[in-house]
């Protein structure tokens, strides 16, 4: 496995496999398996780099045995390993190295070659993307036909958003599971008015159990999360076919669905109220933080001291209008109002007075975060449509933007600028892009592209293409000649001219050969974007979603 690794780092590597090694947890099936996958992800990720090519990331999750602790319970540690190829991270998680000696050394983006490396990847991502798409509406509609031939008021299965698709097919799976228990003969199970959270079995919470010996020791032992009914009624259920209806049997599920109709009481009444308060305080939106139903109660609590003083309100404010949203929270450690420039949100506590907000809003700290949320909107108005013209000229399915450096629109530019050269190499038609600072083709189809990425082959291309030859017929020797025969009439003018020469005629040779350059099969076409009904991000992550929340825009 460490074929490709230095001395120092094979000799890290066995003492973290003597800690983690399946064989030393036979009484722990679930960290056996655990630790069993996550050394076959890390076997892989090493042997991608022992053949030197860049590593795809890797989240590795093993058990160990805890020397500080009084019984036989096993620790967790985690590791995430990135696209440099570097193992520091691994060997920090188990405290083998300290922080000081974290190496972190990503490979150059200047040995990416940009096109070739897109060339070979495109057709896997649209592929991939459209798979996700498709188990996307399968796990819609399966949930849909559940919810309404059982009136189910909801079901959840997962996580919120599937990232990946393995992960589309496991609840796929569970639902699988839940529509052939409650359909097998003999189940009566009456599930109307309740909601379900439903796990696949390998994703389960797990419990934990003592089994004592004579001798008085004790071995600690992991099983299935057993059926509970939550605080809001949320019935939580792994969808075992063999044990599903006999524990919802055992459930109490009038209760079940008196706790629900309570939760949706409040999310009804938030509703409700959520347009008025925003009539009254002239805001753009309100939004509420909910997330359990204390939080709900909360924010109509919250509203209904405003809307009480409609007259006060409405006498401090007089003809303001304000270009920010405001996102009612219940963060005790938070300040009762805080802003931020760079975000177009207002976060205000639900235990903020009334005064105390209508003191703010009538101020000048008021009007002045009014002034820079309307640039934040202009600003990211002109971003979309930047955004939607690199969409459209590479005829990708969308293009978004993930990494947060001010450099990224350039980057939006230059694919704009060169996006006859690209296309005429590639076939982007139904891909979908994200301006990142990587490359990497992510579980949902997307292809990352470093914002700083190398257009250097540019030319050389253009100028194979007014020549009718093929780029993808060259061997790399010829496209190493070409590429630097390229660098060196950089120099004297010669990639802006190649450049230019797109604009002045060389596109109708290029597009002569794009159909014969373009790899992959023939993608679907793009299909219309929903908006987003989630609620603008908290100050704390202004600037734009965390790559992993926007990598779930392709979830379910």
């Amino acid at each position: 496995m460490a074929g490709g690794l230095s001395t120092r780092s094979r000799k890290l590597m066995r003492s973290v496999v003597k800690l983690v090694h399946p064989d030393l947890f036979p009484d722990h099936a679930y960290e056996r398996t655990m630790n069993t996958e996550s050394l076959k992800a890390l076997n892989k990720y090493v042997e991608e780099m022992s053949e030197r090519r860049r590593p795809r990331p890797a989240r590795l999750e093993f058990y160990i045995k805890d020397p500080k602790a009084m019984s036989s319970a096993l620790k967790k540690v985690s590791a995430q390993l990135g696209t440099s190829g570097s193992l520091s991270p691994l060997f920090l998680a188990f405290g083998l190295i300290n922080a000081a000696d974290v190496k972190d050394e990503p490979l150059s983006e200047s040995d990416v070659d940009f096109l070739h490396w897109l060339r070979n990847c495109v057709s896997e991502a649209v592929s991939t993307a459209e798979r996700h798409e498709k188990l996307k509406l399968s796990i819609r509609a399966l949930k849909n036909t559940l919810e309404e031939k059982y009136t189910i008021v909801s079901i959840q299965v997962g996580a919120e958003y599937a990232v990946s698709i393995a992960e589309q097919e496991k609840q796929l799976e569970a639902l699988t599971s839940l529509q052939e228990a409650l359909g097998a003969p003999g189940a009566d199970v009456n599930l109307k008015g309740v909601s379900l959270q439903l796990y696949h079995p390998s994703m389960s919470p797990t419990e934990y159990g003592n089994f004592g010996y004579d001798g008085g020791s004790f071995s600690f032992h992991t099983e299935l999360m057993r059926a509970f009914i939550a605080d809001d009624g949320c019935i939580h259920i792994v969808a075992d076919r063999m044990r599903m209806v006999d524990e919802l049997s055992k459930l109490d599920l009038s209760r079940a669905r008196i706790l629900t109709d309570v939760s949706h009481h409040w999310a009804r009444r938030m509703r409700e109220v959520t347009p008025h308060v925003t009539e009254l305080l002239r805001v753009r939106s309100v939004w509420c933080d909910a997330k359990t139903e204390l939080m709900s109660q909360r924010f109509v609590l919250w509203a209904g001291y405003l809307l009480e003083r409609r007259s006060d309100v409405e006498a401090s404010l007089r003809e303001k209008m304000f270009s920010f949203s405001i996102i009612v929270h219940t963060d005790t450690d938070a300040p009762l109002i805080s802003f931020h420039p760079s975000s177009p949100v207002l976060n205000v506590s639900a235990d903020c007075p009334t005064d105390h907000l209508l003191e703010f809003l009538a101020s000048e700290a008021g009007s002045g975060a009014s002034t820079d949320a309307a640039e934040v909107h202009a600003s990211r108005a002109r971003e979309d449509a930047l955004l939607e013209d690199v969409r459209s000229a590479l005829d990708a399915k969308v293009v978004i933007k993930i990494c947060m450096s001010d450099q990224v629109n350039d980057g939006a530019r230059r694919l704009l600028e060169h996006a006859h050269m690209i296309r005429s190499a590639v076939n982007l038609s139904g891909a979908c892009i994200a301006l990142d600072d990587c490359y990497e083709v992510w579980d949902s189809g997307f292809i990352s592209i470093p914002y700083d990425f190398s257009i250097q082959e540019l030319p050389a291309m253009v100028r194979m293409l007014q020549a009718g030859k093929r780029p993808a017929d060259l061997t790399p020797a010829e496209r190493d000649a070409a590429v630097k025969a390229a660098s060196i009439g950089a120099g004297n003018g010669a990639t802006n001219g190649a450049a230019n020469g797109v604009t002045n005629g060389v596109a109708n040779g290029a597009a002569k050969h794009a159909g014969k350059t373009a790899r992959g099969p023939k993608a679907a076409p793009p299909q219309p974007q929903q908006q987003s009904q989630q609620p603008p991000p908290r100050a704390s992550n202004v600037g734009g979603a965390a790559r992993g929340s926007s990598r779930e825009r392709g979830g379910n």
